[in-house]
């Protein structure tokens, strides 16, 4: 698939290169789950994703990948496969060379958004 017959979708597992960052943030290729409509991504340019990691995050906000959404590599012959709900990013997707992986399902997308949305609706003071 080219630049010019694929444009991002909510829901599209893809992936990308992470380079350069700084600080904490993860370098390399990486998958991530994309949040943003394929409408905003085609017009902008731009897609808003959750970042992706096959090492299992001890804390909240971590959803699980249903097992064959990751294939299984060196680093992870299981294939294993989480999404950060709050390592929310918006990449460049052209300059970035994000490619499609899977489509995920419809449930994982909602539960994705919905603990994205419990994390910036706290109720905590300003």
């Amino acid at each position: 698939m080219t630049f010019k017959t694929y444009f991002p979708r909510r829901g599209d597992i893809v992936n990308f290169n992470a380079s350069p960052s700084t600080g904490h943030e993860m370098a390399g290729r990486h998958y991530a789950l994309v949040l943003s409509p394929m409408e905003y991504n085609k017009k902008s340019g731009m897609a808003v994703v959750l970042i992706g990691t096959s090492k299992k995050k001890d804390y909240p906000y971590v959803l699980e990948l249903p097992k064959g959404m990751i294939a299984p590599t060196h680093d992870n012959p299981e294939g294993r496969g989480f999404i950060l709900c709050d390592a929310v990013k918006q990449i460049d997707w052209r300059e970035r060379g994000m490619a499609p992986i899977v489509a995920a399902p419809e449930e994982l997308v909602n539960e994705a958004l919905d603990m994205l949305l419990t994390l910036l609706d706290s109720s905590e003071p300003l």
